[in-house]
């Protein structure tokens, strides 16, 4: 309970949509990419997530033992040498499962995000290059799912365009999240509801501009307005009142949503990588019923 705790376990349910998400890019411009391939870039992409929630609790044991005793570390339930193993373990699990997965380009995207994973645990976490380092983190994410078919520097600009939006919307979340110890600031919520609607550029395009199924339209449109009504209602309240009670909720709710806006992407694909996408957000809507998401 104690590691599942640390890892955030509902949290790596969010992480393959990223992968799948870029998969299905790269399917649209790339070549076929095996199944077996696809789930081991999604393993590698829970481990390097896992990674680095269990190094940000041991970056911050000192302040949270002040501000969240309760937490594995500062509670006593994992040591911090423990948790430096097991999050370095993670790490280089990450970086090896992309190399596997993926070769040789999956890789060094592995590799580049596992370093802003350090850098954003380490050095950067609370400030402005933070935020952009966190979002970096999950456009890397997309780009590793992208990688599996074709070299993202060949990527149209739309797919590199859909991976930099998913950095600023959780860029902004991340700023958002700061306010569950910090001032009330509902400018923050306002700017989650702006990158939100940025990310819908690419699925939208998608749906209207390429050639595609009845299934792809059902599920790309589906999972589209799924993640709308899902993130909508509670940007709003927090916006309107931004304090502790609503932050913290939010912030794991437009997480959630992140994984339904990367269903809709693929799905307007491969209808039935969207509807992968949209089991892991069942599992993770489920498993945060029991777990805390931040």
């Amino acid at each position: 309970m104690a590691w599942a705790t640390l890892v955030r376990l509902p949290n790596l349910g969010t992480a393959p949509p990223d992968v799948i998400a870029g998969c299905a890019i790269g399917l649209a411009v790339g070549q076929g990419v095996s199944l077996p391939t696809l789930v081991g870039a999604s393993f590698a992409s829970i481990c390097l997530y896992g990674a680095g929630t269990v190094l940000n609790d041991y970056a911050d044991a000192a302040v949270d033992a002040i501000e969240r005793p309760k937490r594995p570390i500062p509670s006593g339930e994992i040591s911090g040498r423990m948790a430096l193993a097991g999050g370095l373990t993670l790490l280089c699990g990450g970086i090896i499962g992309g190399y596997l997965s993926g070769g040789p380009q999956s890789g060094i995207v592995a590799i580049i995000l596992a370093t802003l994973i350090v850098l954003y645990d380490g050095l950067w976490k609370g400030s402005v290059l933070g935020w952009v380092t966190m979002g970096a983190c999950r456009g890397m994410n997309v780009l590793l799912g992208v990688s599996l078919a074709v070299n993202p520097l060949n990527a149209p600009p739309w797919a590199i365009g859909y991976a930099i939006a998913i950095a600023l919307y959780i860029g902004a979340i991340t700023r958002l999240a700061e306010g569950e110890t910090g001032a009330p600031n509902s400018r923050a919520a306002l700017l989650v509801a702006y990158t939100a609607l940025l990310t819908t550029v690419v699925p939208f395009w998608l749906l209207i501009e390429e050639p595609t199924t009845i299934g792809a339209l059902g599920v790309g449109y589906g999972l589209l307005g799924c993640f709308g009504y899902w993130i909508g209602p509670v940007l709003y309240r927090t916006y309107t009142d931004p304090t502790p009670a609503t932050v913290g909720p939010t912030v794991g709710v437009c997480l959630q949503g992140l994984v339904l806006l990367n269903g809709a992407v693929a799905g307007a694909i491969v209808p039935s990588l969207g509807i992968i996408a949209g089991g892991c957000f069942m599992a993770t809507v489920r498993m945060a019923k029991t777990f805390k998401m931040s």
